[in-house]
């Protein structure tokens, strides 16, 4: 619950993660998808290959018996070719004129690979096969990569989530912590506060400008707060001699007073 309220929360650590866990999800899918192009379509041609070369070899071991009208031997071949092999589906023999002479009792698949071969003694044609083999196997291929693909991700997320949740928390999160704190500090007024050094070069080096900046600070604060007590210090010596100035100025006021009344006396 902690990690989602984490990942709820717009940071650098979970930017980090999730662009990384995107980057790899979209490499293991290219790559996927490139080995189920590549996979399918060597099975198609390995399929394609396998039609051809069993529709081939049943032709020629329906020449023989075809031209001499002996039907049954061509059942027996079709029907030892059809059990060779549990991708073949369907094998149907025509003779010259286009009739069935052999079918098996399967329907072909709509998507069956089918391949037909002429049959032919000295260069004739007597009749044609037709050979169907089942792309079962590529569908099963299919589903089998779409599953590994599926699983791979999941798993690749995971762990990259993971590793890097915790190698960022590790690497990342506890320094700019660290900065964190000790611009709050210094914020609060500890201008003695000092970042100590860690292993990033980086993060060092913002370090090193917060220190800067706190002694900077300090440095103006004291020359601040001494301009400050040099002006409080000048004002009490103006005022104590303000002070003095009135004291000699009230005993000369008295003075001239006690001097114009004993003039108004004489008279």
């Amino acid at each position: 619950m902690k990690i989602l309220q984490n990942y709820q929360q717009r940071t650098l650590v979970r930017d980090l993660t999730v662009g990384l866990a995107l980057t790899i999800v979209i490499v293991v899918i290219v790559l996927g998808g490139l080995y189920y192009y590549f996979s399918v379509t060597q099975m198609e041609q390995i399929l394609h290959q396998k039609a051809t070369s069993m529709a081939q070899e049943l032709a020629d071991a329906s020449a023989v018996p075809l031209w001499n009208f002996d039907v049954n031997t061509v059942k027996k071949t079709a029907a030892v070719y059809l059990r060779t092999d549990e991708v073949v589906v369907s094998i149907r023999v025509f003779n010259q004129q286009g009739t069935v002479i052999y079918e098996n009792e399967s329907t072909p698949e709509n998507d069956s690979i089918l391949e037909v071969k002429p049959i032919q003694k000295d260069n004739k044609t007597i009749g044609r096969v037709e050979v169907s083999l089942t792309r079962q196997t590529v569908r099963q291929e299919q589903r089998t990569i779409l599953y590994s693909t599926l699983m791979v991700i999941l798993a690749v997320v995971s762990a990259v989530v993971i590793v890097t949740q915790f190698l960022l928390q590790r690497l990342l999160a506890r320094p700019l912590d660290m900065l964190t704190q000790g611009i709050k500090a210094i914020a609060g007024g500890n201008y003695e506060y000092s970042l100590p050094t860690v292993k990033q070069t980086d993060i060092n080096v913002i370090a090193q400008e917060v220190n800067i900046m706190g002694k900077q600070i300090r440095e103006l604060v004291e020359t601040l707060e001494q301009r400050v007590a040099t002006r409080t210090q000048e004002l009490t010596e103006a005022n104590h001699k303000l002070g003095e100035q009135y004291v000699e100025l009230g005993a000369q006021a008295e003075q001239l007073e006690f001097q114009a009344i004993r003039l108004q006396e004489a008279k």
